[in-house]
């Protein structure tokens, strides 16, 4: 355990605090490069190999089988959108206390509206017709 330093006569405490933001920052910044460079990579490496053999000629069978590749290697991109997220959540402890913590205020504000019959409110601002109102209309104008 680190001890607390004295300099004229005030007790300077570390920084355990910061230097662990610092830390779970730079785990999510290392994690989600990585995983931008492996999931992006193939697709980069594929458009280079798609330019190159564009004029060679193909059986049917690999003709599919680029297109399959092309494909799984388009998928992996769309994943690395969607992975970042799932990345910093599974990284910093601080960020999934703050996603908690704001699915935890949007779960009471959803209960709050909840008991007022209020069940499409989308924001203070913002609110759709509550359905009491919308079932006194006619709804459908089928015979």
């Amino acid at each position: 355990m680190v001890s607390a330093a004295s300099r004229n006569g005030v007790c300077i405490q570390p920084h355990f605090p910061h230097q662990s933001l610092n830390a779970q920052l730079l785990r999510m910044l290392l994690v989600q490069v990585v995983s931008f460079v492996a999931l992006t990579m193939p697709f980069s490496a594929w458009g280079v190999y798609a330019g190159v053999s564009l004029n060679w000629s193909k059986s049917q069978w690999r003709r599919e089988l680029e297109a399959l590749l092309s494909v799984c290697f388009t998928f992996l991109v769309y994943v690395n959108n969607g992975l970042s997220c799932i990345v910093y959540a599974l990284t910093a402890r601080l960020f999934r206390q703050e996603l908690r913590a704001l699915f935890n205020c949007r779960w009471r504000r959803f209960l709050r509206h909840q008991q007022h019959g209020n069940i499409f409110l989308l924001s203070q601002r913002v609110a759709p017709v509550p359905a009491r109102k919308m079932q006194s209309k006619q709804i459908n104008n089928y015979p």
